[in-house]
């Protein structure tokens, strides 16, 4: 019987501070623009549709409301500020500020840390500035300037493959064949890799990259899944650590065998008889101040980093087609058809 009361008191004195806490934390939240239906299990997500065109509408409808940031309550603990204005962008794109951590629920930078590992996204203080230094040669506009043959050899495919969509005169979506030029793009231009996704579709390697993208954004919009051994036991959470795996395996493959490569000869003159020195190569070949270069787990992380471009991209290709009204694409087929007639 004390025992249990014993219990009973700390546990009220735990409620009670954290309680407390807790208010006050939701006070502070609430008093910022944002959705006022809430729901203790999904937060502001009741209202939210999710990440479809009716999702891209209802934020259009909280960028009116609110004008230059507005709050969501992603269940009932965790806030986020989605921030679209340029007067609230600048702030934060200028901040040193460390990329925030959960320390027991996952944040949306943690739940990729499995798959993207401690890159130049997720990565933070002196990690961070070593890394973005070793990286700084990659961009140099005479490196750039070597892709641009890659690029003209995407595009000749992407052109190639829109003419013969448009063959028989209807219309077809465009988003899965630029998503695929952008990934074809990047695959080349990281580290040679030529993947015919674009002529072929999708193998098992481009498949798990959608994937993951896909299984990343459907565990950020559902709170139940923000701690992370909760999340590895459930169906998704299998497949989303199978598929990382995945990833891994080929990024670990291509690795080795470029490493070999270059060990097996003078890597100054293999790299000058290449017409296009890639990302991997400079990856491969760049120290710090100290002669150390990046070990090989950096190396697949900045690699992986270059996909998660890749899949961005596709997801603006996305919002953009969103971002036109149906009324607005409707007006331009009709000018376009009676420009034809002429």
């Amino acid at each position: 019987m004390i025992a249990f009361a014993v219990v009973a008191v700390v546990l009220a004195v735990l409620f009670w501070r954290y309680g407390r806490k807790y208010l006050a934390y939701r006070a502070l939240f609430n008093s910022l623009p944002g959705e006022t239906s809430f729901s203790y299990r999904l937060g502001n997500l009741l209202k939210y549709p999710g990440p479809n065109e009716e999702g891209m509408k209802y934020d259009f409808e909280m960028c009116t409301k609110c004008k230059y940031f507005h709050r969501l309550w992603i269940g009932p603990v965790v806030p986020i500020l989605i921030i679209y204005h340029p007067d609230s962008i600048r702030p934060v794109l200028k901040s040193s500020a460390p990329k925030p951590r959960g320390k027991y629920l996952s944040t949306s930078y943690d739940m990729g840390i499995r798959w993207l590992g401690e890159g130049l996204l997720l990565a933070n203080g002196s990690r961070w500035s070593r890394n973005r230094r070793l990286l700084t040669p990659a961009f140099h506009f005479d490196i750039l300037k070597s892709y641009i043959e890659c690029y003209n050899q995407c595009s000749s495919i992407f052109t190639d493959r829109i003419k013969s969509l448009s063959v028989d005169g209807q219309s077809f979506d465009l988003f899965s064949p630029v998503g695929m030029c952008s990934l074809d793009v990047i695959l080349r231009c990281a580290f040679s890799y030529i993947s015919d996704c674009q002529t072929q579709g999708e193998n098992e390697y481009t498949s798990a990259l959608s994937e993951l993208m896909a299984l990343w954004t459907d565990r950020s919009l559902k709170p139940y899944y923000f701690v992370e051994w909760i999340y590895g036991l459930t169906r998704n959470g299998r497949r989303f650590y199978h598929l990382c795996d995945v990833a891994h395996a080929v990024s670990e493959d291509i690795i080795d065998k470029r490493r070999k490569q270059l060990e097996t000869g003078d890597v100054k003159v293999r790299l000058e008889s290449k017409k296009t020195r890639d990302f991997l190569d400079t990856l491969l070949t760049a120290v710090d101040e100290n002669g150390i270069g990046l070990s090989p787990l950096e190396i697949r992380m900045r690699l992986i980093l270059s996909y998660l471009k890749a899949m961005i991209q596709q997801l603006v290709v996305q919002h953009g087609h969103c971002i036109v009204s149906h009324s607005t694409q409707t007006t331009k087929r009709r000018s376009m058809k009676r420009f034809k007639l002429f």
